[in-house]
């Protein structure tokens, strides 16, 4: 199935499947002049087993659905379906799965609606956010070479591709009855696999931390891991199962991490999915989530772990991972993207450093000293990329390269970067002088590739949201508003404080709220 997020959704076919899913092995466990365009259409083991405890037997119970916000998202109930899913063993009742079963190597069954999912993924927002072409991809590769062997993976696959397609069909403008059905059991589809990828994700976890392990093992644990932490970028109710999540991530790689250079060597996947979950464990952490700790850690780390290090490796990992068949202009697609990417890592360091300093100013007096030293570092950054941002102004369209949408991703974050640390002052009040020309940018680079694919609006989602903060032309915010929106219905987690988007946030009100205190047991209100 191809997701169209933009056009109406055609109906389901009944499809009859014939062949199983790939499968070679053994069964394993089981500002305001822009112009808006006219339509924009281990530690120990013994700390792993407690953070852990309880996934053996994870629930696969549902609870009532009901509205968010007054429309008509469905949403799990995190504190009855998640808590015991970490705190407790409980019998786990049998999955409401279709009888009309394929099998697989991984001893997992699918149903043709699971078939479907499992299928869906090439065309997800997921790999248009990572932007390498599917084919060559990391997640290809963890598809196509690892998902048929561990059931854990598989399921996280399904749980993902559910949430996407649920949010499509809640999406639709048609009002259809059959739309809110099918969206209602693709939630019930991918609760279902969730916890159930949660319990395989126990055994997935024990494997991997014996000596023999092997990078399959490996793979398939960060995988899982990043797969999980994705769905929870959907589902805002997930917050304090990613907070569990990344701890026992933390937990897994301490030694390795503190170590002069660590025992984990861990395989090329692994070390690029290690990578994407640093970067969604700042966009939890940027919108007052409780963590952050992962990627502070990563960026301190005196080895191979380090997130530069894991950045770089990221870069070279495909032609490792698929061998000798790698193609040649796959590789030249890495060279020419490798610019703005880094460009896109330069600004991920840069999120960290304002979350930190939005920390340290907490109940403080502004330290201008400090407000200084970040915006020179924000504005030299700028100036090692100066050729990115200019190409990123100047084009008029992507000229159907990928390198462009890379470019014009980097641009919209850095700009974004800069409207974020123009909140660290004293109040939204004051407006700096320099913020017509960052949202001027801002926007021009966002009309012209929203216009040209609106379907970006799913990745480029953070940098719109921060720029909402500030614009002040009700034209353009009406604008922006209405792209935040749309995004909003797959993206639950905005990446940014509440509380910025209010027109009269509470008075005094810091910037983020930093981690929860020892013993929460809750995610912090955002």
């Amino acid at each position: 199935m191809k997701c169209e997020w933009d056009k109406p959704v055609q109906r389901r076919r009944q499809r009859v499947f014939g062949q199983p899913v790939k499968a070679t092995s053994t069964p394993s466990s089981t500002p305001d002049s822009a112009q808006p365009p006219t339509e924009a259409s281990p530690a120990s083991d013994e700390q792993k087993s407690l953070i852990y405890s309880g996934l053996e037997e994870a629930p696969s119970t549902f609870e009532n659905c009901e509205k968010q916000d007054g429309d008509s998202r469905l949403v799990l109930d995190t504190r009855q379906q998640l808590s015991p899913v970490y705190s407790a063993r409980t019998n786990s009742p049998q999955s409401a799965l279709s009888t009309s079963h394929i099998p697989l190597s991984n001893s997992l069954k699918l149903c043709p609606q699971d078939h479907e999912c499992f299928q869906y993924i090439p065309n997800s927002f997921l790999v248009q956010f990572i932007g390498k072409p599917w084919q060559w991809s990391m997640l290809s590769y963890v598809h196509s070479e690892i998902a048929s062997y561990e059931s854990g993976v598989m399921r996280a696959f399904i749980a993902l591709a559910s949430m996407e397609l649920r949010c499509r069909y809640m999406s639709s403008h048609s009002g259809d009855s059959g739309d809110i059905a099918t969206a209602q059991q693709h939630e019930i589809l991918a609760t279902d696999h969730y916890h159930q990828a949660l319990r395989d994700l126990s055994r997935l976890l024990d494997r991997a931390s014996q000596p023999a392990r092997t990078d399959r093992d490996l793979d398939s644990l960060f995988a899982t891991w990043f797969l999980l932490l994705w769905v929870g970028y959907y589902n805002v109710e997930l917050a304090r199962a990613s907070q569990v999540h990344l701890s026992g991530i933390r937990s897994f790689l301490v030694e390795d991490v503190h170590g002069p250079r660590g025992q984990l060597c861990l395989p090329p996947a692994s070390q690029q999915l290690l990578y994407f979950i640093s970067i969604v464990d700042t966009h939890l952490a940027l919108g007052n989530l409780g963590v952050g700790q992962l990627t502070q850690e990563l960026l301190q780390a005196d080895s191979h772990l380090h997130q530069d290090r894991l950045f770089q490796e990221a870069r070279t990992c495909l032609p490792r991972m698929w061998g000798p068949e790698y193609p040649a202009e796959q590789l030249l697609d890495d060279l020419e993207n490798y610019r703005p990417l880094s460009f896109i890592q330069a600004c991920a360091k840069l999120k960290v450093e304002v979350w930190n300093l939005g920390l340290a100013l907490r109940g403080l007096t502004v330290n201008q000293s400090s407000l200084d030293q970040l915006w020179q570092k924000i504005k030299h950054n700028g100036q090692d990329f100066l050729d990115v941002l200019a190409l990123a102004r100047i084009a008029t369209n992507s000229g159907g390269r990928r390198v462009m949408w890379t470019i014009y991703h980097a641009a919209l974050e850095y700009y974004a970067i800069q409207i974020l640390f123009s909140c660290l002052g004293d109040s939204k009040s004051t407006f700096s002088p320099w913020l017509d020309n960052t949202l001027r940018d801002l926007l021009g680079i966002a009309y012209k590739a929203l216009g040209e694919k609106p379907v970006m609006v799913y990745r480029y989602a953070w940098p719109l949201a921060v720029a909402l903060i500030r614009i002040r032309d009700p034209i353009h915010k009406d604008w922006v508003a209405a792209q935040v929106k749309r995004a909003s219905v797959l993206i639950g987690n905005p990446g940014i404080p509440k509380h910025l988007l209010e027109e009269s946030p509470p008075p005094n009100t810091p910037l983020f709220l930093g981690l929860p205190h020892q013993g929460d047991s809750e995610a912090q209100e955002i």
